[in-house]
């Protein structure tokens, strides 16, 4: 078989399992993931941070100074809920920065499999132009010994061109899809290594999939926050403590609280509750998406490797040599010799596409599974 020599160098030689570390490591989809996971947090500690500091105040009237620290209290114990809320939504940013390295490392791995298929499928139709050129020099010999009709010929010099147009757009895409492997990865320029094995996928059920549990964790947070929302409207106490000079020197204390005459918490307790359920009826479609995902990809998978194990066909490597020896030995008529050709490059194709799809299909279900397939560096 031909060896095509892709047009990117110097490369990153990789295998499966380095193209899937380092995409979890260095690729810019990975630090996006890290990012988004660290922005959920600081959002989560944001809003069960506490927003009420003391206030200084100095007053000074003729003949008096006064100086007083106000405090405010929560009476509600709104505080508690809210850091509730907090812990459940950094868990579920947790997991959703599991899930979502779990997704950049297979789309590294898919990446993998793309680029060794298509340089494989761009290695077949290199193999199949050189034989199509190996057929036209012999029929154009054979046209100046008066043994082939020029017709012939010139269908032989269209199948060669057919053949060179099939390996150089196969190049081509061979190329395009090992540079975008190249930008999963976080490198310049990449080169691919042999076929992989993904390992067996681990078995998960759909209410631990990582996302499920995380949008489990996400509307127990949105429902500590309307309960926060709802404690925010009793009224908060304000202490208030302090010294007079001058005058009547001497301690001052106080105490405050506000006086309820309207409602602007209202409003706040109406989009906490749309927010709540919203993240409910969020976490039950997840739960339902992730039981047809999984069962989808297990389902794939099992037709995968049946297809797979009917294109291992002993002995179809070298028939495209074997037909072409036997048209040249004048045993195969032009018509039964292409149609014995294509269909043996049909077949080499076929086996190409079922091993890849058996691969894909094993990381998908790494990927719902929330897990890498290799272990990280």
């Amino acid at each position: 078989m031909i060896v095509l020599v892709l047009t990117i160098a110097p490369a990153l030689a990789l295998d499966f399992g380095e193209a899937v570390r380092a995409a979890v490591a260095q690729g810019a989809a990975a630090r996006i993931v890290e990012a988004e996971a660290d922005r959920a947090v600081a959002e989560a500690r944001s809003e069960a941070a506490w927003t009420g500091n003391p206030e200084l105040e100095l007053e000074r009237i003729p003949g008096e100074t006064t100086v007083t620290i106000g405090v405010p209290v929560e009476l509600a114990g709104q505080v508690f809920v809210r850091a509730s809320a907090a812990r459940s939504a950094v868990e579920g940013a947790a997991l959703r920065a599991e899930a979502g390295r779990a997704a950049v490392g297979a789309a590294a791995g898919a990446g993998y499999l793309d680029a060794v298929r298509a340089r494989e499928r761009a290695e077949l139709a290199g193999t199949a132009e050189a034989l199509a050129l190996r057929v036209r020099d012999a029929a154009e010999r054979r046209v100046s010994a008066g043994e082939l009709s020029v017709v012939d010929a010139a269908l032989i010099q269209a199948d060669a061109a057919r053949a060179l147009d099939l390996a150089l757009t196969l190049r081509r895409e061979a190329d395009t899809t090992t540079r975008r492997l190249a930008v999963l990865v976080g490198a310049d320029t990449a080169t691919v290594g042999d076929w992989p094995r993904v390992p067996d996928p681990p078995t998960v059920e759909p209410d631990a999939v990582p996302a499920v549990l995380a949008a489990g964790l996400e509307a127990r947070a949105a429902l500590a926050g309307l309960t926060a929302e709802r404690l925010a409207r009793v009224p908060d106490l304000r202490v208030v403590g302090g010294w007079s000079f001058e005058g009547h020197p001497g301690p001052i204390v106080g105490a405050g609280i506000e006086l309820p005459l309207f409602a602007p918490g209202a409003r706040h307790v109406e989009q906490a509750g749309a927010e709540a359920d919203l993240a409910a009826a969020r976490a039950d479609q997840e739960s339902l998406e992730a039981g047809v995902a999984l069962a989808d990809a297990r389902a794939e998978l099992a037709v995968a490797e049946r297809v797979a194990a009917a294109w291992a066909i002993p002995g179809l490597e070298g028939a495209l040599e074997a037909a072409t020896r036997r048209y040249e030995a004048g045993e195969l008529a032009l018509a039964a010799y292409v149609a014995e050709r294509d269909l043996a490059l049909s077949a080499l194709g076929g086996a190409i596409d079922a091993r890849w799809r058996v691969e894909r299909a094993r990381l998908a279900l790494w990927e719902l599974a929330g897990r890498l397939p290799v272990e990280e560096g």
